[in-house]
């Protein structure tokens, strides 16, 4: 995970949600609310991990973000790819082809 501390987790969405408040109405009017939001818990993310030695979390130091994030989601906390593709604004196709991606990606590093 990015931020391993839960109480760090925790004031990292608080303050993504906060920040939602004065532009809710502009992110549901997006083309893609989800999408939106996570970019934006993406950044929040980046921005509280920035002072940190590496990238953050072992799967984001050797994927891209969207990879590692689809692999988190998926295998560490269990959702179906379907509702990662949710909470992510993705399409369920694209959700399956980022994760096969970084499977793939992730198999080559290991057999390095």
């Amino acid at each position: 995970m990015r931020v391993e501390d839960p109480l760090s987790a925790l004031r990292c969405v608080e303050a993504v949600l906060d920040s939602l408040r004065g532009r809710w109405t502009a992110v549901l009017g997006s083309e893609c609310p989800a999408a939106a939001v996570w970019r934006d818990l993406r950044a929040e993310t980046g921005r509280r991990i920035a002072g940190r030695t590496g990238r953050g979390g072992k799967l984001h130091a050797v994927l891209r973000d969207d990879q590692a994030d689809i692999m988190v989601l998926h295998h560490h906390l269990s959702m179906s790819v379907d509702h990662a593709a949710s909470l992510m604004g993705l399409t369920d196709h694209a959700a399956r082809a980022l994760l096969r991606g970084a499977e793939r990606d992730l198999d080559a590093l290991f057999e390095s």
